[in-house]
This record gives structure tokens, C-alpha cells and sequence, in this order.
């Protein structure tokens, strides 16, 4: 889902980054993107970061950063494409910053046809 909706809103400055919060570090997650390649950047996350976010135990979490830093809004738990799509169009509208909506949620196609996998 994460990947559909880096495609439908890269064109709206909007930029998805995954963070994975494997203790095994990057020998984990290297193999499991290998597998499920992504079309976003990948950070791994540590104790600090999840800090730093405000992400507590539960996964996954939502964070939403507006472009100077501040977050501007978190959800602890899994998406549907449609609610993701309306969080960012109802947070861009608060920043004062309304781009073009993409046509396909405009259409209504905010479908993913991905499986995500958890690892």
C-alpha cells in the first residue's frame, strides 16, 4: 500500500519513508526487501528514532512530517489506502500547502493491488 501510494502522491511533494525496527539490524531487513523490493526509502530504526518520532510499541504506526520537521500527526495502526489518501489531503489543507490531487484519487482508484508482508 505504501509503495501504490508513494506512486499516487509523488507528485504532490509528498515523500513515503519506511523505517524498519528490527533488532537484528539491517542483516534482517536486507533479505526481506530483496524479496519485497519498495520504491521508497528505507531507514533503520532504532530506540532514538522511535523516540524522536513518538512511535511506541505498537506497529505499524503513521507519522506525518510536515516539511520543516514538526509532526504533525501520527496513527498507531494499519491503513486502508482511502484513509491514508484522506489523512495527507486533510493535513496538506492544514499546511496551507494544496497541491493537485492525483487523478487516481480523484477517480476514486485509491485501490491497492499490493499484499503488504510483514517481516
Amino acid at each position: 500500500m505504501l509503495a501504490a501510494a508513494q506512486g499516487r502522491w509523488r507528485t504532490s511533494n509528498v515523500e513515503i519513508i519506511g523505517v524498519a525496527m528490527d533488532a537484528q539490524g539491517w542483516s534482517k531487513v536486507t533479505p526481506f526487501l530483496q524479496e519485497n523490493p519498495v520504491d521508497y526509502e528505507i531507514l533503520l530504526g532504532n530506540p532514538r528514532v522511535a523516540r524522536q518520532f513518538r512511535v511506541g510499541r505498537v506497529y505499524p504506526t503513521t507519522v506525518f512530517v510536515a516539511p520543516d520537521g514538526d509532526i504533525i500527526g501520527s496513527i498507531s495502526a494499519a491503513l486502508e489506502a482511502s484513509d491514508l489518501d484522506r489523512m495527507i489531503t486533510s493535513l496538506l489543507r492544514e499546511l496551507q500547502q494544496i497541491p493537485p490531487v492525483p487523478e487516481q484519487i480523484r477517480n476514486g482508484s485509491t485501490k491497492s493491488t499490493s499484499n503488504p508482508k510483514k517481516y
